[in-house]
């Protein structure tokens, strides 16, 4: 099963899509990583609060351990993402676009939990 409550490696799949979606609600649905950057710049969003908020929508509990790694891993992977709307980036970049180039795994935000596999193409042999 590729994904369940606490898959060790289910978060770096599933974390660029909850930050874009968090970003997305601060940024009043501009996908623009500039909206962003200002919002950022003008302490509307803050990578506390951030980090805060995202360990909540995962319900971490510091009390059950598979929960504390997911704490760990929330706190420095959410801080790159926002430290990467912090750095000089192109006027046309996407909100994805940071969030891919600024994670360890350099996920973009899934569209699909089938995102979660390598897509294997079935191909009718002979035919």
């Amino acid at each position: 099963v590729p994904i369940n409550r606490w898959a060790k490696n289910a978060i770096y799949s599933t974390l660029p899509g909850i930050v874009a979606a968090y970003l997305l609600q601060y940024a009043s649905n501009e996908y623009n990583a500039l909206v962003v950057t200002r919002k950022i710049d003008a302490g509307l969003i803050t990578l506390d609060k951030m980090i805060y908020d995202i360990k909540k929508i995962y319900n971490c509990d510091e009390l059950e351990s598979n929960s504390k790694l997911y704490s760990e891993i929330i706190e420095k992977e959410v801080a790159e993402i926002f430290n990467g709307f912090k750095i000089n980036i192109s006027p046309k970049a996407t909100i994805g676009e940071v969030i891919s180039e600024n994670n360890s795994k350099k996920k973009y935000p899934m569209t699909s939990l089938r995102d979660v596999d390598t897509v294997l193409e079935v191909a009718l042999k002979g035919v």
